[in-house]
């Protein structure tokens, strides 16, 4: 499969799922190609605090992080590229990673679910409640206080619960007792779109999902093309792309990263 067989694929359905996982995830990694982190480092020397002590700043820097890096750049460059490709197309995409790429490449926030959470909003560390608070003031403040000269990092201060005082902490799944109010109400969205897709003509995209959660995406996708009889599938994974047996004929394997693939590279 190339790149305009994909696109005549996607054109052709009446709907698109697209799934995206690990493969494609910033993570942290990305730190430590961008500026921000140096800006950080320098900080800590120039005030003589210990790194250690101010790793909780690491995901407030995240966001800026995937506009400075080169491995980031290339995935935005991938976003952009699969935003093109969808068009105006019904379409719905879940993915696995915890980045902000899709709302940094423009997607909809009603096209898309991470279930796994992100670093939008945080939670009490204990869960005492289910309310969420946004975390950008204080991912501004963070980065305010990096690169602002007059600014001392040791003035940060960690967000507290007002109920229990416990610590608050970033909304996914590296949270001790996750809250998953944080997703659910795109996760009915789309429970309802996946409803929609009986006797329609659905692309099914697989982008770079492993197995380590294949209750997620892998298992769920393959039902679906095995059971709508209208479905193409396509499983593009530089790792493990291979199909079940019940999509022979049917399904696609691409042994490439995806990012390869749409940046042709």
């Amino acid at each position: 499969m190339n790149k305009s067989e994909l696109k005549k694929m996607i054109q052709d359905a009446e709907m698109v799922l697209v799934g995206i996982g690990e493969e494609l995830e910033s993570g942290f990694s990305i730190l430590e190609s961008s500026q921000i982190y140096e800006d950080l480092k320098r900080k800590l020397k120039a005030e003589g605090l210990a790194e250690e002590n101010y790793e909780w700043v690491y995901p407030c820097l995240l966001q800026q992080a995937e506009k400075e890096s080169e491995e980031a750049r290339l995935l935005s460059d991938f976003y952009l590229e699969l935003k093109d490709m969808l068009g105006d197309k019904n379409y719905f995409i879940i993915s696995m990673n915890m980045d902000s790429m899709l709302e940094e490449t423009g997607f909809s926030v009603e096209r898309y679910v991470q279930p796994f959470g992100n670093y939008e909003l945080l939670q009490c560390d204990r869960a005492c409640t289910k309310e969420l608070k946004d975390a950008g003031e204080m991912k501004k403040n963070v980065l305010q206080s990096i690169r602002n000269g007059t600014e001392l990092l040791a003035s940060l201060k960690k967000s507290y619960c007002l109920h229990c005082g416990s610590e608050m902490v970033f909304n996914n799944v590296n949270a001790g007792n996750y809250l998953e109010e944080g997703y659910l109400e795109n996760w009915k969205r789309y429970t309802k779109w996946i409803e929609g897709t009986m006797n329609r003509k659905v692309c099914i995209l697989e982008l770079g999902v492993m197995l380590n959660y294949p209750s997620m995406i892998r298992w769920p996708f393959e039902k679906l093309g095995y059971l709508n009889q209208k479905a193409s599938f396509v499983r593009m994974n530089s790792v493990i792309p291979q199909l079940t047996g019940e999509l022979a004929g049917k399904g696609i394997s691409v042994r490439t990263s995806s990012i390869n693939f749409f940046l042709e590279r």
